[in-house]
């Protein structure tokens, strides 16, 4: 028995459905996900894209003076450094004017030196090349214009700092912004610098969320078969065990040449269980009601093609599981019930085997006596 039967004789088993229950758990996680758990509000990021010196004489030289505002820089053991940071939005709601703080403006500040100049390099839109700006406060603090920035949408700022020769340069973001709960900071010169869970989680494109659906479905699936195909494997085993153990019982209270007689009755039951087997009991227990099942037999066959046998559209297919709507198939069951000789056909009349019947009602009621 594949795996999809064996998942599918394991759905039967319960009342409610076992395969709905995960679909309706899995697309409403991800409603509950999307609606009220997914983080929409812009995600501000700075990341430092290059830290570098560019004054950085290792030696004396006699000499040599490097001036800044009549102040020789390196007698006062100072450096140039040219910091360059793109500030971004990587969420997915823009920002807008209307949510800037201006009481506390967006911007950077650095924890020693003066900023000697800023200024905007690149950005991704014309609008942030045109419209981005940059205010020194005071030497050490800056400040960016109140722009609109789109989801994924960034621009670039190059700074010229003077700071102590000894010192490490460091940046901390600073402003408020409407719906930003943090601003984000990250080194990329830094090689222990690393992206949290969360920021792995929401990076990229529309596109590339987009991508992601289909990978998480196929992992989702991939997971639940490794999950279930144990359970179904030991579940199928069980039930097998159980069946054979019902065939040894009756097989142990009947005469040998009754159990030849009834083998195929055995291997049936083996397959589909008991439930097509009382189907076909009820039916032969009252005329009334066989001659109904015999009245849509004949108007299924009748729909389907006059001259057409009913084997070419329903079949009894060993080790599969019936769908329940098979169980009560008259078709299904009408053959059923010749395959197990429990009726004979000649001509367009039908005969019950009143000993096979028998047989196989004292088979059922010990199998239903061992499933109570």
């Amino acid at each position: 028995m594949g795996l999809i039967a064996k998942l599918a004789q394991i759905d039967k088993k319960f009342g409610w459905s076992f395969l709905g229950f995960v679909l309706a758990a899995m697309f409403g996680g991800i409603a509950i996900y999307t609606e009220f758990v997914r983080d929409t509000s812009p995600v501000v990021k700075y990341e430092i894209l290059s830290n570098t010196k560019i004054l950085d004489v290792k030696e004396d030289v006699s000499g040599l003076s490097i001036i800044y505002n009549a102040e020789d820089i390196r007698k006062a053991r100072k450096t140039l450094s040219v910091l360059i940071v793109r500030i971004g939005n990587e969420g997915r709601s823009p920002i807008l004017k209307s949510h800037y703080d201006s009481a506390s403006p967006l911007g950077l500040s650095i924890n020693s030196g003066e900023v000697i100049k800023a200024e905007v390099i690149a950005a991704t839109t014309d609008y942030l090349r045109t419209n981005a700006g940059i205010r020194v406060h005071d030497p050490s603090n800056v400040e960016f214009s109140q722009v609109i920035i789109e989801s994924n949408e960034s621009f670039t700022a190059k700074f010229l700092i003077l700071n102590p020769e000894q010192s490490t340069l460091t940046i901390f973001p600073k402003g408020k912004i409407a719906g930003v709960k943090k601003l984000l900071l990250a080194d990329s010169t830094s090689d222990q610098t690393k992206e949290t869970f969360l920021m792995k989680v929401v990076s990229g494109s529309l596109w590339v969320q987009v991508l992601r659906i289909p990978t998480y479905v196929i992992a989702f699936i991939l997971l639940l078969i490794v999950i279930m195909a144990p359970v179904a494997y030991v579940s199928n085993k069980k039930d097998q065990m159980e069946k054979d153990s019902v065939i040894r019982q009756f097989n142990s209270q009947v005469d040998s040449s009754l159990n030849e007689l009834n083998a195929e009755i055995y291997e049936f039951y083996k397959h589909y269980g008991l439930r097509v087997l009382r189907r076909m009991k009820k039916a032969l227990a009252d005329d009334k009601e066989f001659q109904n099942l015999l009245g849509k037999y004949n108007a299924l066959v009748s729909e389907a093609d006059g001259n057409t046998e009913p084997d070419a559209f329903v079949s009894i297919a060993t080790g599969t599981v019936p769908h329940d709507r098979m169980v009560t198939n008259p078709v299904f069951v009408l053959k059923s019930m010749l395959k197990l000789g429990l009726i004979s056909k000649a001509g367009e009349s039908y005969t019950k085997n009143d000993e096979r019947i028998r047989a196989m009602n004292e088979f059922i009621r010990l199998a239903a006596s061992k499933k109570a």
